[in-house]
């Protein structure tokens, strides 16, 4: 059975991270839910930053060195009360309609899962890590405009 708490990473300061996570074990949980904002990351068009207080690999690496599963929500699109749902500013000044069947909006957020889940990947179950799931997208309703977050 799964037993997971959410922990994101990009609220807690990294100085944090372990205590947060420890807590998280100590209640009685086995894995932890964290969010991955693309905003956070990519700072600019194809530049990212995943080091100090964005080091995923840090945080992921704790959890699991906790014992700890991963449920890893990448988006694109992410809600969880963030700016823009993960999007970053610079793509939603683009001509285009993210989340939606839109061709342009594919290639920023196939960039953005390429960047993330190369991060990600090294805790995949078949190479030993302690992934257990991932969620594409999130809350998605967006009336009656089709979408499919596998095209991304």
């Amino acid at each position: 059975m799964i037993l997971s708490g959410e922990i994101h990473y990009a609220r807690v300061p990294r100085g944090l991270w372990r205590d947060r996570l420890l807590k998280l074990v100590r209640a009685g949980f086995n894995a932890v839910t964290t969010y991955f904002f693309w905003n956070y990351h990519e700072v600019s068009p194809g530049v990212f930053d995943f080091s100090g207080e964005r080091d995923v690999d840090e945080f992921l690496s704790i959890a699991s060195s906790l014992g700890l599963r991963i449920i890893a929500r990448v988006g694109p699109y992410v809600c969880a009360e963030w700016d823009n749902g993960g999007h970053p500013d610079w793509l939603i000044s683009d001509n285009f309609i993210p989340r939606s069947l839109d061709p342009s909006y594919f290639p920023y957020a196939e960039r953005w899962l390429r960047a993330i889940l190369a991060k990600i990947s090294r805790y995949d179950p078949s190479r030993g890590g302690g992934l257990v799931a991932l969620q594409l997208e999130n809350e998605y309703f967006w009336g009656d405009i089709p979408y499919s977050p596998q095209a991304c």
